[in-house]
């Protein structure tokens, strides 16, 4: 997963990872004429096994990056990798961001689910609508909704694809606080997670049958899945 927030990264800080190695360092060999530069000098490790590249924690640093990424243009990771990008909160000036959302075959917008939540998804599906006409969206819905899920995606324009729990404990664990992992595997969050990652899987082998060229995720969820599997209305990614 590639930490591409252009609001400032989460993941060293949760998981106590270092920033000298992650997006910054690999968008610096793409600098000096690596292009695409190979990932594997700047990936770190979850516990889990999740690998991750991360990105600097201030926005100052992170608009920057993203900037430099904007400027590098695309691919921005070698041909063959699949990739998760974690995009955050939608921001139009943000050319990076703007630049893997363009390119992505899959995106995720989570929402949560009151009237102040969908109208933000609507302006961001209208958004992305624009910005990638060939991908395909997703609406993830956090929370209970007082709406059926017609109702939200009749306003929204996107199919519902499912409600994602609130589930505080796991979400905590997720983030990197104490817990036990069994209570963890078996909570509503992680049942949540295995169908969504199963829907991706399935549609990322159909696409790759269909085009060929190896398929790459834009997901972006709320914090409480940065660590599990990550454009957001209120915390946008891919």
């Amino acid at each position: 997963m590639a930490e591409c927030d252009p609001s400032g990264g989460d993941l060293a800080a949760r998981f106590g990872l270092s920033t000298r190695s992650g997006m910054t360092s690999f968008a610096l060999s793409r600098r000096r004429g690596m292009a695409p530069a190979t990932t594997d000098e700047h990936i770190q490790e979850l516990h889990g096994g999740l690998e991750v590249m991360v990105a600097p924690v201030g926005a100052d640093s992170t608009r920057a990056l993203d900037s430099e990424m904007g400027a590098l243009g695309w691919p921005i990771i070698e041909e063959g990798c699949d990739v998760i990008f974690d995009c955050g909160r939608l921001l139009p000036q943000a050319l990076g961001q703007n630049l893997i959302l363009e390119r992505s075959d899959m995106v995720f917008v989570l929402a949560t689910a009151d009237p102040s939540g969908i109208a933000n998804a609507k302006w961001i599906v209208d958004r992305l609508s624009i910005i990638n006409q060939s991908g395909h969206l997703n609406l993830l819905l956090r929370g209970k909704s007082p709406f059926s899920s017609d109702d939200v995606s009749k306003a929204v324009g996107v199919e519902v694809l499912q409600e994602v729990p609130e589930d505080a404990r796991a979400s905590a664990i997720a983030c990197g606080m104490p817990g036990r992992a069994t209570a963890f595997a078996r909570s509503s969050l992680i049942t949540c997670t295995s169908r969504l990652v199963e829907t991706i899987m399935s549609a990322a082998s159909t696409r790759e049958a269909d085009r060929g060229p190896a398929v790459e995720e834009a997901l972006s969820l709320d914090e409480a899945f940065h660590s599990v599997v990550p454009v957001e209305s209120e915390d946008c990614a891919r």
